[in-house]
């Protein structure tokens, strides 16, 4: 039996991956595959660089 497991973020889709910062399980809509990471992460992550420019 397959136990499906719905995204952290959003609460709608199955979960695809788990974010590698926060542990989150995320669908593909929220998960940022060329940080590999949720995009919640992703976003927090992007700011912070800016930030350091």
């Amino acid at each position: 039996m397959d136990v499906k497991v719905i995204c952290d973020i959003c609460g709608r889709n199955i979960a695809y991956r788990s974010c590698r910062l926060c542990g989150k399980r995320v669908c593909r809509d929220d998960y940022n595959s060329d940080m590999d990471m949720c995009k919640s992460c992703a976003a927090g992550r992007s700011a912070h660089r800016n930030r350091e420019r």
